[in-house]
Formats: C-alpha cells, sequence, structure tokens
C-alpha cells in the first residue's frame, strides 16, 4: 500500500528528511523541480509558458522550474504574486540563483498570452481563506485558455480536508511530489486535481512508517497479495460462505452478494433468505446451496441455521433482508452464535443496529461493517452533515467504541480498523446504482475467507469492487452499467487483464 500524507504529515517528513536523514531542503526542492519539468515538457506541446508563483516554498518550487525550464530553451515567463518581505528562505536562494543568472520575474502579465500555466501559488501549507490580490490571481489563471500544472496540489484545495479555501485552482494535472496528500484524494479537492502524477524525490516509506502516519490506499501491486488457487484444493478449500440476505418483497440484493461471492473465488456459497424466494434463486445461482424460512420462527429452522454458522467460514448478514421482527432475530441470532469468524454486516443489518442499540455491545474485531454516510448517520446518531465533514473521524470513532472494522461507503471509500485510514482510489460514478453495495458484501465475504488480516481483507475488497467498476464502465459506460453487469467483470480477479 501506499501512503496519504496531511499538510501536517508533510512538514514533519519534511523536517525529519532533512534534520536525521540529512537530505538538504534545496536537494529535494531540485529533484522536485526536475519532476515537474518532466511531465510538464513531455509532450512539448506548448509554445508560451508561464509559471505563477507565491513566496512560500511552493513558490519556491516554481522558480525552480522557471528556471530549469527557460535553462533548456522554454519560452516562459514567471510572475510572483504576494508580499516579498515574507518569503521563506528557500524562496530567497531560488530568486538569488535566478539574479545571478540574469532571468528576469514579472510582478503583472497577460494570462491569455500563454497556452500553459503552472500554478506554483499555494501548496500544502495552506490554511487560511483564499482573498485578495491571490483570489484575482485564481480567477485569471481558471479564465485563461491555457492547460494548468499544480505543483504539488493545486492552490486553495486543504492538504488536509480536500475543502476549497474561498476559491482554487481548476488543474487539468496536478504533480504532486512524493506521496498523495488527503486533500487530492478527497472531495471536492479531487475535482480539481486533473490527472494527479506522484513524483519520487527522495523521500522514504520508513520514515512514514516510522513517524506513524496513518492513511494509506492500495494500488494494482496490493492484487499480488490475493493469495493463488491450491491446485490440489477442493470446494470447501476455497470458502464456505454463509449469506443471510433477501426477505419476502426482496430477493435481487441476495442474489447480487450471492453472485459476487462465488466470481471473488468462494468455493461454497449457503443462503438463508424466505421461502418466497425458492424459485428465483434456485433460477438465478443454481451453485448455491440455501435454507429457507417463514415469517413464524421454528425450532428446526433454528437448529439448521446454527448448523450453517457452524459450517461456514465467513458470514454476511443484510442485504435485502428488510428490518422485520424475523429479520431482527436473524441478526441477534447471527452476533449470538458466530463464535470469532469474520462477520460482513451490511445494508438492513446497519439500520437493525441503529435501532437496537444493544445489539451494538455485540460488534467486535472480526466484524466488517459497510455504512453509505446516511446508515453511518443513523448508526452514530450524528447528522448527515457532519458525517459527510468528517468522515474519518466518525468512523474511527465507532470502530474504536465498539471494536469493529468499518467501510464508510461514498464517492471515496474510506476504511478503518480505528487506527489506520485506507482510502480507496478506484471505482467511477456508474457505481452509484442499484445492488452495487450488494456485490460488494459478496466480494468482501469471499476475501474474509483469504486469511489476510482484516485491513487488507477491507481495502483489497473495496479495490476490488472499484476496480470491477472501472473495467464494467470501459464496456457500458458509467451511465449504463449495472450492478449484475460488475459481477461478470469478476472473472478477471488474479489475472493479468484484471491490472
Amino acid at each position: 500500500m501506499e501512503y496519504i500524507l496531511t499538510g501536517k504529515d508533510m512538514k514533519a517528513l519534511d523536517r525529519y528528511t532533512i534534520e536525521n536523514i540529512g537530505i538538504p531542503s534545496l536537494v529535494l526542492m531540485e529533484n522536485a523541480a526536475r519532476s515537474a519539468v518532466h511531465y510538464i515538457t513531455d509532450k512539448k506541446l506548448f509554445r508560451k509558458i508561464l509559471i505563477v508563483c507565491g513566496t512560500g516554498n511552493n513558490g519556491a518550487d516554481g522558480l525552480c522550474i522557471y528556471r530549469i525550464l527557460k535553462i533548456q530553451g522554454f519560452s516562459c515567463d514567471c510572475i510572483v504574486v504576494g508580499d516579498e518581505q515574507k518569503a521563506t528562505e528557500e524562496f530567497c536562494i531560488q530568486k538569488k540563483i535566478l539574479e545571478n543568472l540574469s532571468f528576469e520575474l514579472s510582478k503583472e502579465c497577460d494570462f491569455e498570452r500563454y497556452d500553459m500555466i503552472v500554478d506554483a501559488l499555494f501548496g500544502v501549507g495552506l490554511s487560511r481563506a483564499v482573498t485578495g490580490i491571490f483570489a484575482e490571481t485564481i480567477n485569471k489563471m481558471n479564465t485563461a485558455n491555457a492547460y494548468i500544472y499544480a505543483v504539488d496540489i493545486p492552490s486553495g484545495i486543504s492538504s488536509d480536508t480536500g475543502n476549497v479555501c474561498g476559491c482554487a485552482v481548476k488543474a487539468d494535472r496536478t504533480v504532486t511530489f512524493g506521496y498523495r496528500k488527503t486533500g487530492i484524494v478527497r472531495y471536492p479537492g479531487k475535482n480539481y486535481c486533473g490527472h494527479v502524477l506522484v513524483c519520487d524525490i527522495g523521500y522514504s516509506n520508513q520514515v512514514c512508517k516510522a513517524l506513524g502516519f496513518e492513511r494509506k490506499y492500495c494500488t494494482d501491486k496490493d492484487l499480488e497479495n490475493i493469495p493463488k488457487r491450491d491446485s490440489n484444493g477442493n470446494k470447501g478449500t476455497f470458502g464456505k460462505i454463509l449469506i443471510i440476505a433477501g426477505s419476502e418483497k426482496y430477493s435481487g440484493a441476495a442474489i447480487l452478494s450471492c453472485k459476487a461471492a462465488y466470481r471473488t473465488g468462494a468455493g461454497m456459497v449457503k443462503l438463508v433468505t424466505h421461502k418466497e424466494n425458492k424459485t428465483v434463486f434456485g433460477r438465478a445461482v443454481p451453485e448455491a446451496l440455501s435454507l429457507f424460512y417463514e415469517n413464524e420462527s421454528a425450532e428446526e429452522f433454528q437448529k439448521e441455521l446454527q448448523n450453517s454458522i457452524q459450517w461456514a467460514d465467513v458470514i454476511a448478514v443484510g442485504p435485502g433482508l428488510s428490518q422485520s421482527k424475523k429479520a431482527k432475530e436473524l441478526l441477534e441470532f447471527v452476533l449470538n452464535y458466530y463464535n470469532g469468524k469474520r462477520v460482513i454486516l451490511d445494508a438492513d443489518a446497519l439500520n437493525l443496529l441503529s435501532q437496537n442499540g444493544s445489539l451494538k455491545e455485540k460488534l467486535s474485531q472480526t466484524m466488517i461493517l459497510t455504512p453509505h454516510l446516511m446508515e453511518m448517520a443513523r448508526l452514530t446518531g450524528r447528522d448527515l452533515s457532519e458525517v459527510k465533514k468528517y468522515p474519518e473521524e466518525t468512523a474511527r470513532d465507532f470502530a474504536n467504541r465498539y471494536h469493529c472494522n468499518i467501510v464508510l461507503k461514498d464517492a471515496v471509500t474510506i476504511s478503518t480498523d480505528g487506527k489506520e485510514f485506507f482510502y480507496n482510489l478506484s471505482g467511477n460514478s456508474g457505481m452509484a446504482t442499484a445492488g452495487s453495495g450488494d456485490v460488494l458484501t459478496g466480494i468482501l465475504a469471499a476475501a474474509a475467507v483469504w486469511k489476510l488480516p482484516v485491513e487488507q481483507v477491507m481495502t483489497l475488497g473495496v479495490y476490488i469492487h472499484g476496480k470491477t467498476g472501472d473495467l464494467t464502465a470501459q464496456k457500458y459506460g458509467e451511465y449504463g452499467m449495472t450492478a449484475n453487469d460488475m459481477i461478470n467483470k469478476l472473472s478477471f480477479i488474479g489475472t493479468k487483464r484484471m491490472v
């Protein structure tokens, strides 16, 4: 997994790298500038380039970029915005180098003369609203008919939250240094970044680990952690999944979860659902086992359910289950008899938890809850607006209080075990469609069999879900894709075509 850093993290990493590792600040800056220039000039399509600099270290990066471009013979100008009396030491050094080379800086220019603008106005340290001449400059950049590269992060975006600090540069590309920033991966900041390029400039993952950075994200390389299929295995070897889903009126969610579990590699899937689903389920998922119930409790059914729980390696509860008295009985039965096995709780299982506070006390560290924002609000009793504003804090507080794991579903899903945060960067808007969450439940249930740590189960499961959505969108488009379409693309797991 790769790290995601906040502005505070970046300052700590810079300080440690300079003071303890011994790499001078100017060396890091030179590496950053040369990496940016590499991408800025990769296609050589731009005739006239403008670099817009503030007077902080992000502006110093911009001055360095300007120098390298000038030396390489590109037609470019550089404008400095802000009070140079308050400039950082690095900015002053970079400016002195330009003076020694007789490279001039500008105070004003016509932004319409340029077909590329490099935004080096503000970096990750921005903590106030952008106003005055800075806001005017950002507006000029956004309205110019030019391709915009942002240096490290688009100016005006909070590196910690992704919030817009009054106004922000709308970049076509963002060249970020060392690691992605939280403000780059969270909305609305993500919408301002364009295509993001991460440049290695000399930082170390070992230092990030030593400093205890909490945020990571999954990449295609992490798919290599999926265990290889044992050629000497059997259907029991590859996992027995018990899915308690569907109800008298709803069968589709249960079918999607069962199909997804099979497509993700489960050897056996057993569905517990209402007897009304018997015919449709038998036709839709003929490979699966089943246990059907009626509305009234029956001693024989409870005995069979307990045997099914003992049989299973992983249990999933919730999709299409309803919030009936019977659904509550089923959830409570699982929470009483799961015996430390991994349990996925989704959809109506979460709504039942919200309505019955005593059931929350039965949660444990082997359980993964998959709420969307509204379900998280119900679980915590917080306003939806608060959950949207503080998703990390909300998920972590709940995970720690109830000793469980949370997959907080949103445009950018955040998972947590109460200690670390795992962001998901795969997926697309086409996945905002009915049944998509039911597919994720099946994927997570199958992934939980792999005997990987629970944080890997969450991050890999969510990443595969998003990756499958991306593959589906390639075929059907984001407007036309459905959850059922996604299931067919799950067959790519474990193949080179998946990545």
